[in-house]
């Protein structure tokens, strides 16, 4: 087993090969970032994910909205990091377990470069009702991105529906909300999604 992850910190080009050779002692591997990359990503996790999962509508605004489009710059940029690292370390037989909304991109991208990789996925959070996930700028592309995992996973049964009806309405999936699959006819995949609670 091996931890992927980015520290939530900056860290000196000059201490990160002994963090890196610290935490890789430790079966961990470092994702460094540039700190504007960070902070992007961030500010698109925490200030428009995070809120709107959560049922706290977003801005209309023309400026919020400008806002969230570079924050995606930066979002995609650690998801590409995150691509970079996992596919320089993972062998064929190997399982990719993705956490949370901060890489809603990397099952896809991961799928871009290994597509027989086995991929699961795993949301932390609420997922929103159709109607508050359509109000997010660049839905689309955070849909297709999750939907390239193999599994994809939630807390409950209430946001499995309510992501399997997003796919329906944004993306015109097949979905049959009494199974747990996802018809995508742009990948010609079957997608299992299910709930696994945490306290079980």
């Amino acid at each position: 087993l091996t931890w992927i992850g980015c520290p939530n910190v900056v860290v000196p080009l000059e201490e990160q090969p002994a963090i890196r050779e610290q935490l890789e002692a430790k079966n961990c591997v470092p994702i460094f970032v540039d700190s504007s990359v960070l902070e992007r990503a961030e500010g698109l996790a925490s200030e428009v994910l995070w809120p709107l999962f959560h049922y706290i509508p977003l801005s209309m605004l023309d400026s919020d909205t400008d806002m969230i489009h570079k924050q995606w710059e930066g979002y995609k940029e650690l998801n590409l990091a995150f691509k970079q690292t996992v596919l320089q370390l993972v062998r064929p037989d190997d399982l990719v377990w993705v956490h949370d909304y901060y890489l809603m991109l990397l099952p896809a991208l991961l799928r871009e470069g290994q597509p027989k990789m086995k991929i699961g996925w795993f949301l932390h959070t609420p997922f929103p009702s159709s109607e508050i996930y359509v109000t997010l700028p660049l839905r689309k592309e955070i849909l297709r991105g999750v939907l390239a995992a193999n599994l994809i996973g939630f807390q409950i049964y209430d946001y499995v529906r309510h992501f399997m009806t997003a796919c329906s309405r944004v993306l015109g999936t097949d979905v049959n909300v009494e199974s747990t699959y996802i018809l995508d006819s742009l990948s010609h995949t079957a997608v299992t999604v299910d709930a696994f609670p945490a306290g079980i």
